[in-house]
């Protein structure tokens, strides 16, 4: 009879070592946009100060039909835009969620510090 197989040994990976924080979170500078639908969605963040906007607010103010595809491309330029899930009814009385974006208060000192900087490349 077969002696009875063992697992082999684990490997010790030195992978799960700490990283500097900047590798863990995928922290970037937000780089910015000349894209208008992009700078349209920023100035909506800008005016609601931090609050939370609703996809359908967002389409208008961006004037697009997408918004979701914008704050994907503002996600991947280094913004943190959270989306919080709402229940609410809908028109034929039916409950749903919807999106509702917002800056994290760390990606609206990182766009203040863009625009800052592109008014003073503009002196």
């Amino acid at each position: 009879m077969d002696s009875p197989k063992r697992n082999a040994p684990i490997a010790k990976s030195h992978e799960s070592e700490a990283k500097p924080i900047t590798e863990q979170h995928n922290i970037k500078p937000f780089q910015g946009t000349r894209n208008i639908n992009e700078l349209r969605a920023l100035d909506a963040f800008l005016q609601a100060q931090g609050g939370p906007l609703s996809r359908k607010d967002l389409d208008r103010l961006c004037g697009a039909a997408n918004s979701p595809e914008i704050v994907r491309r503002l996600r991947e330029k280094g913004l943190s835009i959270k989306c919080d899930m709402q229940e609410q009814v809908n028109r034929f009385g039916e409950p749903v969620r919807a999106g509702y974006y917002s800056l994290t208060p760390y990606a609206m000192a990182k766009l203040r510090l863009w625009l800052h900087s592109q008014r003073k490349g503009m002196q």
